[in-house]
Formats: structure tokens, sequence, C-alpha cells
């Protein structure tokens, strides 16, 4: 696709943030596309993605391998707070962190049927969800085996009696609890920093649902389904259309 193309979906950024897009988008290869990248940890995420997708071309390991080098120097900087704030933040960073772990198994292993040694790459240090963890997610059988191994840290439990999960019901899971553990954040941390990165993961929150209604309204979707699939959702509810 080219560059005018891709124009209108790309997010204006400050300076100090910025991308070189017209030398991404010029660059011939991968390797030189993460070369390009300014930002040490990125670039790291992306090349620890390379060898994996020159075996196979998916965008989903570059997705992957961006995401765990974005997580990794997240937790690194939470990690860093003074003690005043680094409880909340690593509160929310770790969920996130979580979150991803838990969606690479449901989609990589039982999705898109990815070996276990391709995503154990993308472990991300330091994570709560430690790799001996991740691995067994990685052996389990079946979503319900991997839901109780996520039990506690990037979702909450299966409610009493509910079918099977699917992924999509594990990620709607994830997003509820992290709604609920930025909000605690948010009314624990007062005016610390704490707060602020709160109030940033729940208007999160609020977009992926004004992106759902959205969307909803543009298929024709009942406003009972579409109210189903917000976050938070009802106790018991997997919120499947």
């Amino acid at each position: 696709m080219a560059l005018e193309d891709l124009r209108p979906h790309l997010i204006l950024l400050p300076d100090d943030l910025a991308l070189p897009v017209e030398a991404l988008a010029a660059a011939e290869n991968l390797e030189a596309f993460g070369a390009l990248i300014p930002q040490k940890a990125l670039r790291d995420g992306l090349r620890r993605a390379a060898p994996l997708y020159q075996e196979q071309p998916r965008a989903f390991f570059i997705e992957a391998g961006l995401d765990c080098g974005y997580l990794a120097e997240l937790l690194r900087r939470a990690g860093d707070l003074p003690q005043a704030d680094r409880d909340d933040v690593l509160d929310i960073a770790r969920h996130e962190t979580d979150t991803f772990l838990l969606m690479l198994v449901a989609r990589g292993k039982f999705h898109y049927g990815l070996g276990a040694a391709m995503l154990r790459s993308f472990h991300v240090p330091h994570a709560r969800m430690d790799l001996g963890r991740f691995e067994k997610m990685l052996a389990a059988e079946d979503l319900t085996q991997v839901a109780a191994l996520a039990k506690g840290m990037a979702i909450e439990r299966l409610p009493a009696g509910a079918p099977a999960p699917e992924a999509a019901d594990l990620e709607a899971m994830a997003w509820d609890r992290h709604y609920r553990v930025a909000n605690r954040c948010f009314r624990r941390s007062h005016m610390g920093l704490g707060a602020v990165v709160a109030y940033a993961a729940i208007r999160r929150i609020e977009l992926a649902n004004l992106i759902t209604l959205s969307e909803g309204i543009r298929l024709g979707r009942p406003a009972d389904a579409i109210r189903r699939r917000l976050i938070p959702r009802r106790q018991g509810d997997p919120g499947r259309v």
C-alpha cells in the first residue's frame, strides 16, 4: 500500500515521539524497517520477532514483537518509579502485560495454530505471569484450562456454569478486570502519578466502548446485543452476539 493511502490512518505524534514515516515506508525488508525505529525497546521487540517472521511471514509476529518490547519497557519504567507511585502504576502495567500473554496463548495457539516454541519467545521478562505459568498455558489442552491458569492475573474466574470460553470471551474478561484494576488505582492514588496512569487506562476502556458502539450501529446490531459487548460486562454474561 502506498504511503499516501496510509496517511489517513496514522496518528500525529509530538516531535519527540514521531517516527520517520517516509523512510519506514521505503524500507526494503524487516531488518531495514527495524533499524529505522528510534525507540530501542521497539527495535528489540521487532528483532525478537524477525526470525519467526522470516519463517512464517505473518503480521502477528511483528505485532507481538512490538507489543513485547513496549511492555518490557513499560514494566521497567514502572518499576523505577518512587515508592509512592510504583505499586499503583505497576498494578496497571502488569495487568496489561498479563492480558497480552493470555491473548498470545488464546489467539496464537488456539486460533492461528502456532507452536509453543514460537510463542514462548514473546514472554515479557518480569511479568506477574512468570515463564513457568506461561508455559503451562501454552501446554493447555483447551481455553478452559488456560482460563484456570490465568485466574487472578489476567482474568477473575469463569462464571459458574459458563460454557467453554472462546478467545473473545477471555479478552472481554481481561478488559473487565483491567477496568476494575484501573478504577481501584484511580480511587486509591488520589493526586499521585497512579491517578494519572489509571485515568488514561479508564479512558482507554471508554474509547473501546465508543468503537464498539459505532461499529455496532454501522452493522445494524440490536441495541441489547451492542450493550452486552460494552465494558464492564454484566456479571456472568460473556457478551457473545
